[in-house]
């Protein structure tokens, strides 16, 4: 039962950590597209819509970040092992996507 409650406890953290995520995101995109639609163009509209799809892509990561934390504290190595895998691939993913290699 103990072990239950966890999980709902950590079910809950990741939807508010999703829709966290999705809201500052589709907040940033709203803000540039109105920017565009009003003729506001510069360096300052690319960089709130980067933004935006970087907290969109983002946040799954962080999902998966406090999925491990968590397996961490309850000792379930196999799925540090493999969220960990994913973490990796999203992150060099995101470092790709940012020109960073």
């Amino acid at each position: 039962m103990k072990q239950d409650a966890r999980f709902e406890k950590l079910d809950a953290v990741m939807g508010r950590l999703m829709l966290a995520g999705v809201l500052t995101s589709a907040a940033c995109l709203s803000i540039g597209l109105v920017l565009f639609l009003f003729g506001r163009e510069g360096p300052s509209l690319g960089a709130i819509l980067t933004a935006g799809l970087f907290v969109l892509m983002a946040t799954p990561m962080l999902r998966v970040a406090v999925a491990v934390i968590e397996s961490v504290r309850m000792r379930d190595w196999s799925f540090v092992a493999t969220t960990l895998a994913v973490v990796i691939l999203i992150g060099l993913t995101l470092a790709h996507a940012a020109g960073i290699f």
